[in-house]
């Protein structure tokens, strides 16, 4: 077998256990047998309620609306699950022209608008798919994208986690006071479908 070159000067001892060779990702194997990757071993994280879960399963929900280019999903200082969006206006604007009623004009001055009923809505869905303890229970809408320069993202295009928690470290504590105030105002249970905390900065 072969490994790729950034794994081959590591240390032996570290890197190789039982003949196997341990590059710290995380998978599984389908019912035809294919291998497929979920994640990093190293970046798995652990829930309030005592769930180790992906964080890149939960992104590539995200993704799948055409209008999100970006999504890191965290975990916050009081155990819920939350994520950072960052949105192309010019993706949303396109699909907003597909319902009549929505107002075309910027997003980030109409919180409170058809705009972001929609986006709830969307946002709603994806949830929905999701089990409860994966479901991010505030959300941080973004038209600012993570960047190579700003050192939120690596040369390969990879999240750099601990450095775009501390780049929104504000809106992240604005987003657990949120989160906070609203789960003191209703009682929660796994069978509910409770509805995110949206910040849009």
């Amino acid at each position: 077998p072969g490994v790729m070159k950034r794994y081959w000067e590591r240390d032996q001892e570290q890197a190789i256990s039982e003949g196997n060779w341990h590059t710290n990702d995380l998978g599984y194997f389908d019912e035809s047998g294919f291998l497929f990757l979920s994640g990093r071993k190293s970046e798995v994280i652990k829930t309030v309620e005592g769930k180790w879960i992906s964080p890149e399963r939960i992104e590539e929900q995200f993704l799948c609306l055409e209008y999100i280019d970006q999504g890191f999903v965290f975990c916050l200082s009081i155990g819920k699950i939350a994520a950072i969006l960052c949105i192309s206006q010019e993706k949303y604007h396109h699909k907003l022209k597909i319902h009549a009623d929505a107002p075309i004009d910027d997003f980030m001055n109409n919180v409170t608008s058809e705009y972001t009923r929609i986006l709830s809505s969307d946002i709603r869905n994806i949830l929905k798919q999701l089990p409860h303890y994966q479901r991010p229970r505030g959300i941080i809408i973004s038209n600012k994208y993570f960047t190579i320069n700003d050192g939120e993202l690596t040369t390969n295009m990879k999240l750099r986690r601990s450095t775009i928690i501390s780049h929104f470290s504000s809106q992240i504590n604005s987003l657990e006071t949120s989160i906070l105030n609203s789960m003191a105002d209703q009682c929660e249970r796994p069978s509910d479908f409770i509805e995110p905390v949206l910040l849009i900065i």
